[in-house]
C-alpha cells in the first residue's frame, strides 16, 4: 500500500483514497468496453500535452487531484488522488523520469488545455454488470443469450449473498456500524487474517473477481478497525459460511429441479 511508503527517494500517487472506489470512462460500443479510468485518462492527457522538462511531479499531482475530483463530483461521486512518501520529489521535473516530451509543446506549458473532458463515467463495481447486460442485448442466438442472462443473474445473486453474509457477520459480533463506516487500514495483520479467512471460507475473489467489490472489502476493514478480537470475527465468519453453504446447496437443488421440470413439461414449468 502506498501509504506505507517510508523511504526517502520514493514517491507514489494513487488514483483515489483507500476508502474510495474509482470510475471508468469512455465507453466504446464496438468493443463493449470502458477504455480508461478517469485517473488514467487525465494522467495521460496531462503527460501528452505539457512540456515535461518544465512541469514537476507536484504540478502534475495538483492537476490530477483537481480534475479527477471534479469529474467524480459531477456525477455525485467521490474520487480523490493522493500522493505519498518523499514530497521533495514533487519539485522534480517529469522529464527526469519520462524523458523528453513526445510531442512539440509551444512555450513552457505546465498546465494542459482545459477543454479535455471525460465522459460515460461509471463506478467500476458496476462495469461488469453493464458489460454483461450489453452482451445480452447484442446477442442474437437465443441459447447463447440465455446463458449470458444466467451469468448476469448469477453475479447479482452472489453479490447479494456477500451483502447478506457481511450483514450477518456484523450482527453476530454486534458491529452493525461496520456496514456503513469508512475507516482507514491501521491493523494490517488483523486485516490479513480476517481477509484470508473470508476468501478461503466464504468468497474467493481470486476465482470470481467481480463478486466481491471494494465496498465489501471496506466492511472487512471496518470489522478489523473496531478493535474486536480476531477470534470473534473469524468464528462469526465460520458460522456464516456454514449457513451459506446450506443456502447455496438449496439454491442449486432448486435450479436442478426447475431444469428437470422444464425438460419434461416445457419452458413454462417452474419449481
Amino acid at each position: 500500500m502506498l501509504d506505507q511508503l517510508k523511504d526517502s527517494n520514493m514517491y507514489g500517487v494513487s488514483a483515489c483514497r483507500p476508502e474510495e472506489s474509482g470510475y471508468a470512462c469512455f465507453y466504446d460500443q464496438r468493443l463493449n468496453a470502458y477504455i480508461a479510468g478517469i485517473f488514467g485518462a487525465y494522467w495521460l492527457h496531462h503527460t501528452e500535452t505539457v512540456k515535461l522538462n518544465t512541469t514537476s511531479f507536484g504540478d502534475q499531482f495538483s492537476y490530477l487531484k483537481r480534475n479527477v475530483s471534479e469529474a467524480a463530483r459531477r456525477i455525485g461521486g467521490s474520487q480523490t488522488p493522493c500522493n505519498y512518501s518523499d514530497m521533495n520529489i514533487c519539485s522534480i521535473m517529469l522529464s527526469e523520469l519520462l524523458g523528453k516530451s513526445r510531442v512539440s509543446v509551444p512555450g513552457d506549458i505546465s498546465v494542459p488545455p482545459t477543454d479535455f473532458q471525460v465522459s460515460e463515467l461509471t463506478d467500476i463495481t458496476e462495469v461488469p454488470l453493464i458489460i454483461q447486460k450489453n452482451r445480452i442485448t447484442n446477442e442474437k442466438d437465443p441459447e447463447k443469450r440465455k446463458i449470458l442472462q444466467q451469468q448476469y443473474d448469477d453475479l447479482k445473486r452472489k453479490r447479494k449473498t456477500v451483502d447478506e453474509a457481511l450483514q450477518k457477520i456484523a450482527e453476530r459480533i454486534n458491529a452493525s456500524r461496520a456496514l456503513s463506516e469508512k475507516r482507514e487500514v491501521t491493523l494490517t495483520y488483523e486485516l490479513k487474517v480476517v481477509a484470508e479467512h473470508f476468501r478461503k471460507n466464504l468468497f474467493d475473489w481470486e476465482k470470481e473477481p467481480h463478486v466481491v467489490t471494494p465496498s465489501h472489502l471496506q466492511v472487512l476493514v471496518n470489522l478489523c478497525e473496531l478493535g474486536l478480537k480476531v477470534e470473534s470475527r473469524v468464528e462469526a465468519m465460520f458460522d456464516v459460511s456454514e449457513e451459506i453453504e446450506v443456502e447455496v446447496e438449496d439454491h442449486m437443488m432448486r435450479q436442478r429441479h426447475t431444469y428437470i421440470l422444464k425438460q419434461v413439461f416445457g419452458t413454462g414449468a417452474s419449481a
